[in-house]
């Protein structure tokens, strides 16, 4: 199988079950990390409400083969939030990227604990948390990078002008 938007034909449909659990998978990780931080002020904008920049954040099963990742988009007044998960060779990392109006990035500096996306240059990313070899994943230090980035938010919103 491949990740550049092409899925190799699998028997039986075995391919399309594999890009499918793995969405899943990206779904309930997002659920279990992000989910709780973000709070009732946040709208969540729903794939067919967003702009064509913000359509990578469909989470979709071959959008997030395709990427790698899933993208949750909300909005709040003038501001953008963008979290994401990603699941990649037993380690799991968090991104997050907030923008004001006409795109501008409002965090800068980024969070505690996060480095500026190399391939994006847009979003910030914790560094991975691996998973155990019992195949269990230690969450916490994931909740604490999360609430560092919501809080991280907080403060740029409150500092960009409307």
């Amino acid at each position: 199988m491949e990740r550049d938007g092409r899925l190799l034909q699998g028997v039986d449909g075995r391919t399309e079950r594999v890009v499918g659990d793995y969405a899943l998978a990206l779904i309930e990780l997002w659920d279990a990390l992000w989910a709780s931080g973000i709070g009732p002020t946040w709208l969540e904008l729903a794939p067919d409400d967003q702009t064509a920049e913000d359509r990578d954040a469909d989470p979709s099963p071959r959008v997030c083969w395709r990427n790698e990742w899933l993208t949750r988009c909300h909005r709040r007044g003038h501001a953008t939030l963008y979290t994401c998960v990603c699941l990649e060779r037993e380690q799991v990392f968090l991104g997050v990227g907030v923008f004001g109006p006409k795109g501008k990035n409002l965090l800068h500096p980024g969070p505690a604990g996060y480095e500026l996306d190399p391939d994006t240059e847009l979003f910030w990313q914790t560094t991975s948390s691996r998973i155990g070899t019992d195949g269990i994943l230690d969450g916490a230090e994931l909740v604490k990078a999360r609430d560092a980035a919501l809080t991280a938010v907080d403060e740029a919103i409150a500092l960009s002008p409307a």
